[in-house]
C-alpha cells in the first residue's frame, strides 16, 4: 500500500475522543519477522505532521519532503503486537 491514514478521509474529531484518545485502534501483528528492509510499518508522528488535524487520506506526494527523515520504522518478531490510532 501507499501512505495512506488508515480512516483519513474522515475528520479527526470522528475518530478521537475530545481529549485526544483514539475511539479505535488498528492492530497488526506480522506473521513473520519484519525488519527495516521488507515488510516494515513506518509512521508520521503527529508531532510532525502537518496535516494530522485536517481531513486528507494522506500527506501529498509533493508535500513529503523532509517529512520522509521523520517517519519512524516499527520493525517487530513474528506474533508481536502492534497498535496505533486510525489517525496514524
Amino acid at each position: 500500500w501507499s501512505k495512506h491514514r488508515d480512516r483519513g478521509s474522515r475528520e479527526a474529531k470522528s475518530i478521537l475522543f475530545e481529549d485526544g484518545m483514539p475511539k479505535s485502534l488498528t492492530v497488526w501483528i506480522p506473521l513473520s519477522d519484519v525488519t527495516t528492509h521488507h515488510s516494515c510499518m513506518h509512521v508520521l508522528p503527529a508531532s510532525k505532521d502537518p496535516l494530522y488535524w485536517s481531513s486528507h487520506r494522506s500527506i501529498p506526494n509533493e508535500a513529503w519532503g523532509g517529512l520522509v527523515e521523520e517517519a519512524r520504522a516499527l520493525p517487530t518478531s513474528a506474533g508481536g503486537v502492534l497498535m496505533w490510532n486510525q489517525r496514524v
